[in-house]
């Protein structure tokens, strides 16, 4: 039996149902459809035949009779969670096409529409990311001789920009491990793809529209409500912004919603940090340790104590990107002595804070309009706590903790 693949359908009379799933198809080419079909999701074509490997479900065929069936391959609408979190494991892109009406109530062939479109590096469910660690999709750009990189984790709202050389290039993204990267063109993704990495890299390339300067300031200043960007530290850094206006741009054009947690960009660069390779990362066994490919072992594992996964995503960071400056260095080490000399009211923080949980992806859960029953009790639980904090934070002396209290604690700095 011969089974039909996309290219077979060129000029084969089709079903309208089939004819509703491959105008979806076509604007996706490159992700799997998962189309609704009563209780169930299916796949078709190569699609079918990609996730029945993925997720270890039956490959079969509609009309099998027939000369070139056409592969098939579903699972049931409330596994949905667990599929999905297969698939975006494994990578790929995911377009979800819902049914938009009651098919008791439709007149003909039900309404379908796209309710959400999942990339390894648009994810905001932290049910499908480690919650200790970022996930980053990040941006590079080239202009006038300057490379533009911005890094955006759409889960916890962070959102970063930088200009760097050509030769920083691949040591930033060993830093960043990002889960996809979009670039403009193809040159662009030849290069990249060169880098000798020790993990496998998920390049998108994006609509080089969004990659002009001016649509993508225009961008930023759109979603930031802003007459400018001078705010955010952006003057005379052209390619750091365009990189940050096609990150915002891409995800923007995969979900359907404001991404209102999304609220600041901080520009940032090398020179501010100590800069480590991924040689001298992996050796001094950092965040991985050589015999056992884990953080079990490693320099993490001994200093992460946080009781939130904000503050394990942050003590990493700052382990990442050691601080040059000796005043802030300083003003660092002074809030440690203060925290460790008032220990009665370190310890009645981090009691409050082990009920705390994640409030960063809660509040982009919030602000992408995916919050859950679960995540409405946990931001009510923690805002109980709040002035909690804020009272004891008051207490200290030292300018970083004051900072925190006058903060209002919704940022992703405290932890």
């Amino acid at each position: 039996m011969v089974i039909a693949s996309l290219d077979d359908m060129k000029n084969r009379k089709l079903t309208p149902m089939l004819k509703q799933f491959m105008e979806i198809k076509n604007q996706h080419p490159d992700k799997i459809i998962l189309f609704r079909m009563g209780d169930f999701y299916e796949t078709f074509f190569d699609d079918a035949s990609e996730a029945s490997k993925i997720l270890g479900i039956t490959l079969t065929a509609r009309d099998k009779k027939a000369d070139n069936p056409i592969p098939l391959a579903g699972f049931p609408y409330h596994a949905l969670e667990n599929y999905l979190g297969k698939l975006v494991k494994a990578g790929r892109k995911v377009v979800i096409c819902e049914q938009l009406e009651n098919p008791k109530d439709a007149n003909g062939l039900v309404k379908r529409g796209i309710v959400d479109i999942i990339t390894p590096g648009s994810i905001i469910d932290g049910k499908f990311i480690s919650k200790n660690d970022h996930n980053f999709l990040v941006a590079i750009c080239e202009i006038e001789n300057k490379v533009g990189l911005s890094a955006i984790d759409v889960s916890t709202g962070d959102f970063t920009t930088t200009e760097l050389k050509t030769s920083q290039i691949y040591s930033e993204i060993e830093r960043l491990k990002p889960a996809e990267i979009i670039v403009q063109n193809e040159e662009t993704k030849k290069k990249l793809l060169n880098f000798k990495l020790n993990y496998e890299l998920n390049i998108t390339i994006f609509d080089s529209w969004f990659f002009e300067p001016k649509e993508a300031i225009q961008t930023l200043k759109t979603h930031f409500g802003t007459a400018t960007l001078e705010g955010f530290g952006t003057k005379n850094k052209k390619a750091a912004t365009t990189a940050a206006g096609a990150a915002l741009s891409y995800i923007k054009s995969l979900k359907n919603n404001e991404l209102n947690h999304i609220i600041n960009l901080q520009v940032y660069s090398l020179e501010n940090f100590l800069q480590l390779d991924e040689i001298s990362r992996r050796n001094l066994e950092l965040t991985k340790s050589i015999r056992y490919g884990t953080n079990f072992g490693t320099l993490i594992s001994i200093l992460d104590n946080t009781k939130t996964p904000m503050g394990s995503r942050k003590i990493q960071d700052w382990m990442l990107n050691p601080l040059l400056d000796v005043h802030q260095i300083e003003e660092r080490l002074n809030a440690v002595t203060e925290l460790i000399e008032h220990y009665h009211l370190t310890s009645d923080l981090r009691n409050i804070f082990s009920s705390v949980g994640d409030l960063s992806r809660i509040l982009s859960k919030i602000g992408s309009l995916r919050t859950t029953p679960r995540d409405a009790i946990a931001l009510y639980n923690y805002l109980q706590t709040a002035p909690q904090i804020s009272e004891i934070l008051q207490k200290f002396e030292t300018k970083l903790l004051q900072n925190l209290a006058d903060s209002g604690l919704c940022d992703n700095s405290f932890s």
